[in-house]
């Protein structure tokens, strides 16, 4: 399976690689500052959301999601400038690439392929929630069945009653 980085979606930055994609962006907001990528500070877990990776901005006057690549190193935000880590880039933290993926690949919606640790989230939720599962789409109001409904409840798409 896989889930889409920032290289997949941006000419500029699969051209230019990241780091230096993330100056271009500076620099066309004529912004000058160079973030110092040979001395980052803090670790930020990596994420996916609709089957995208990125990272969450841990600050609280800016809280966007950063689109990373896969197995990036080093994560600068260009809305917050990172003001609150002195300008210094985060670590990226990345847990189980291969695991991850494969436990979001047998979901078929791309809209249930999130992955949020900066929430709390664990692969053992995800394994949770594979588990409830019917035809590859996950069913939050299942749940509020006690987790009654399942696959013998289905014929051909059809609900039984």
């Amino acid at each position: 399976m896989i889930i889409r980085s920032l290289k997949h979606e941006n000419e500029e930055c699969r051209k230019m690689g990241y780091r230096n994609w993330i100056q271009w962006q500076l620099f066309i907001r004529g912004i000058e500052l160079r973030p110092d990528w040979e001395h980052p500070e803090g670790v930020l877990p990596a994420a996916v959301s609709r089957s995208r990776w990125y990272v969450k901005c841990p600050y609280v006057n800016c809280k966007i999601n950063i689109p990373i690549d896969e197995m990036e190193s080093l994560v600068f935000c260009t809305d917050c400038l990172n003001v609150e880590n002195d300008h210094k880039p985060h670590r990226v933290e990345w847990q189980s690439v291969e695991h991850l993926k494969k436990l979001l690949g047998v979901r078929r919606d791309h809209n249930q392929r999130n992955y949020l640790p900066h929430l709390g989230e664990t692969h053992k939720h995800l394994e949770t929630e594979n588990e409830k599962l019917i035809n590859g789409i996950y069913y939050p109001a299942a749940d509020s069945f006690g987790g009654s409904i399942s696959m013998k409840d289905f014929d051909h798409g059809i609900q039984h009653t």
